[in-house]
């Protein structure tokens, strides 16, 4: 493995006051996962890095539309948007330049991909055996390609851009089905190592659903293991439990994929056990490379984050007023409204089922504490700000209401990596950021845990 710095940069011509004045590049490498978002002014080049492992696509998000595009480490893109063309909806209006061998096949990913998204959501019969389940499922796949030949030979699309769809589409196609049982306890692994995904083939990472895919085949595979569920059942040690797992996946074939496969897994469990690590040897792995990634001394021992400052967030005041907030540093400016106290912040959406389920939790969670202690705070992100009062209301949200606009909702989310809704974030009472991974407010003695470990300092 030899990780490279990619560089995806550009500029935006002719914004008007309707459009976003952020980008966002989702650099969706398996390993060093990353949003980055910049601001972007009229006419002005940004610039957006991130260390790659794998050749594959990625997007960046411009308004509402996601551009994909195909990039190796090490690339340097140049990504020019006229906003008077992009704004037609076909993708006109991009022009690119750099250093990447995917220039060609990048001027049709981005308009082709679009016109293919329609095709790629398609009920499966789950009630099926493996056997008739993949039958199906390749009927389903072959009218999905027909189509796309038939897209391909209108607008005379490259061959190799119409290869790397028709594999894309199998990963697409495999994730919606991730909830197959089957009738028996073999049918589940039988599909998703199906030759037809071809497990064993890292060119498959060039669909950045490949290593989705091969996450969901690791607990498969694991779960298709009699002795390891035994030992699951009986709440077997971590450390013999880790074992038994590694021992399991080293039975596949001896490739890239399966690297990825025992890194997945241990990366999880060394969160809670990093002693684990001294389970694993360097022969585990086809790549000694994943073996030194992994390697718990190698860590960070603290996350040092940059100011997060954006002219898009407004504050609901306790007289119901909104006030818009201008601020250099937000959790600072935070920490600074509740001086010498922890801060236990909600991110949610007004759309997020899970989000609104927590808030009951959170009612418990402050009876708590006293004010002097904590403070809640809640940040309502990615959503219709019409939507946000009313919801505050009917869930009875107290504690510090916020909003966040589209362009700050992307930087927040890339400040911070949150990848998804409710987050949560403690803050300690010198208005440092502890975590951006705190546990939610119905994990009642994890959560309590935490702030008080920081009340204490």
């Amino acid at each position: 493995m030899n990780p490279m710095t990619t560089i995806v940069a550009g500029r935006i011509m002719n914004l008007d006051s309707l459009d976003n004045k952020v980008v966002t590049v989702n650099y969706t490498d398996p390993i060093n996962n990353n949003k980055v978002v910049q601001r972007v002014v009229n006419n002005v080049p940004f610039r957006t890095e991130s260390e790659m492992c794998f050749t594959q696509n990625i997007t960046m998000q411009v308004n509402d539309k996601f551009i994909n595009l195909m990039v190796e480490p090490g690339d340097s893109l140049f990504v020019e948007i006229d906003m008077n063309q992009f704004r037609k909806g076909k993708f006109e209006g991009i022009t690119l330049s750099g250093n990447s061998k995917y220039h060609e096949f990048n001027k049709q990913l981005p308009a082709f991909y679009d016109a293919l998204v329609p095709m790629m959501y398609t009920d499966f019969d789950f009630n099926q055996s493996s056997k008739d389940f993949m039958a199906q499922f390749k009927q389903k796949l072959n009218d999905s390609y027909a189509l796309i030949d038939k897209y391909a030979l209108q607008y005379n699309i490259s061959k190799d851009l119409i290869a790397w769809t028709k594999r894309d589409l199998k990963y697409v196609y495999v994730n919606f089905v991730q909830d197959y049982r089957g009738l028996d306890e073999d049918d589940r692994i039988n599909v998703l190592t199906d030759s037809l995904f071809d497990v064993a083939n890292e060119d498959n990472f060039k669909s950045m659903m490949f290593a989705y895919h091969l996450q969901v085949t690791t607990y498969a595979i694991l779960g298709s293991d009699g002795v390891h569920r035994k030992m699951l059942s009986v709440g077997s040690d971590v450390d013999k439990l880790f074992k038994r797992g590694l021992d399991v996946l080293k039975k596949q074939p001896a490739t890239i994929c399966r690297d990825y496969m025992i890194y997945s897994i241990t990366r999880n469990v060394l969160e809670d056990v990093p002693s684990c690590y001294e389970l694993l040897d360097e022969d585990d792995f086809v790549d000694p490379w994943f073996y030194e990634k992994l390697n718990p001394e190698l860590e960070e021992e603290h996350t040092v984050y940059d100011s997060f400052e954006s002219d898009g967030i407004s504050y609901k005041e306790k007289n119901g007023t909104i006030t818009k907030i201008e601020t250099d540093d937000f959790i600072k400016y935070l920490a600074r409204k509740s001086p010498n106290k922890v801060l236990y912040i909600d991110v949610w959406a007004t759309w997020c089922g899970p989000c609104l389920a927590e808030m009951k939790y959170s009612k418990d969670l402050k009876k708590l504490y006293k004010d002097d202690q904590v403070s809640f705070i809640y940040l309502c992100l990615g959503s219709n700000e019409n939507k946000w009062l009313p919801a505050i209301k009917t869930h009875k949200i107290g504690g510090s209401n916020y909003f966040f606009d589209a362009d700050a909702t992307q930087l927040f989310l890339s400040q911070y990596g949150l990848t998804g809704y409710p987050s949560y974030l403690l803050v300690d009472k010198e208005g440092n950021i502890s975590t951006t991974n705190a546990p939610r407010p119905s994990a009642t003695a994890l959560v309590t845990t935490a702030i008080d470990e920081l009340l204490k300092n």
